[in-house]
């Protein structure tokens, strides 16, 4: 029995969404199609395929193939699936990371070109420090050597080039009437293609700045600065909250400014350095 309308694996990022998606559509077509017959095909309980779905339960490695046979999934089909359950499980980084890029070469062609640029875009500190460059720093494209050099640390001019293409390509910068590249919009977010992971690849791009920037710069034109304090844990939030306001407000002011001359990097961390107290766990 096939669903009303094919549902396409590749265009999924998260397979508990899939699964939903593929459950309703075989459901509208095959009223037999019941949690209860998921569990006997895939010879496991019944009520387990809605906690999956629900993100109460993860999938296992075996259950990965009972699940791929059940959906009917070629070969090409499961070895995506299996890499989207890996890529949504994965608790570390640099793990997530390693399996979206396999899930990008895997999607091939079919692959929007858009997600992969703005995936690229948040992967190195230097697209972004570009795009505030050509808010005062004119460039054509033809001086990329001297864009290069005028990022801290320099990059190279291939980089340079390549990153002036790319902000094109996303929007995020166009030429003007003297073929001269301008920003679009002074202020962008992570907000699309896979937010948590873009972002994580900029903050980490980011705290390496910082440490180099200790070095790299007199303090008279750094502040770095930190701040070790304990709270309540129910407290986290109304934290988190000030920082995000004050973020806010900061950007805020700084859209309004006028004679920009030199490009700045601002990071702000709040993490634990222990546990809750004894007997408590973040999970």
């Amino acid at each position: 029995m096939s669903t009303s309308e094919p549902i396409d694996l590749y265009a999924f990022q998260d397979y508990r969404l899939y699964l939903d998606a593929y459950y309703r559509g075989r459901k509208a077509v095959d009223k037999k199609f019941s949690h209860r017959f998921i569990g006997k095909e895939g010879k496991f309980d019944p009520g387990l395929f809605s906690k999956i779905v629900q993100g109460k339960r993860d999938i296992s490695p075996s259950m990965v193939f009972r699940l791929a046979a059940l959906l009917k999934l070629n070969k090409k089909q499961t070895e995506y699936f299996q890499c989207l359950v890996l890529f949504n499980q994965a608790r570390l980084h640099g793990e997530r990371k390693h399996q979206f890029e396999k899930l990008m070469a895997m999607r091939g062609v079919q692959a929007k070109a858009v997600e992969q640029r703005q995936y690229l875009f948040y992967s190195k500190w230097y697209f972004s420090a570009l795009r505030e460059l050509l808010d005062f720093h004119a460039s054509d494209g033809s001086d990329c050597d001297r864009l290069a050099r005028q990022l801290m640390p320099p990059i190279k001019p291939a980089e340079a080039r390549q990153g002036l293409e790319l902000l094109e390509k996303l929007g995020f910068a166009e030429r003007d009437a003297s073929g001269r590249y301008r920003i679009k919009d002074r202020l962008i977010t992570t907000g699309y293609g896979n937010p948590g992971l873009n972002a994580n690849n900029f903050v980490l791009e980011s705290l390496e700045l910082a440490k180099g920037a200790i070095d790299r710069f007199p303090a008279a034109v750094r502040n770095l600065s930190t701040v070790t304090f304990s709270i309540p844990r129910e407290r986290y939030t109304h934290y988190e909250a000030r920082i995000r306001e004050f973020r806010r407000g900061l950007m805020a002011e700084i859209e309004k400014e006028k004679g920009t001359d030199v490009v700045y990097q601002l990071n702000l961390q709040l993490f634990p350095l222990s546990q809750p107290r004894p007997g408590g766990t973040f999970g």
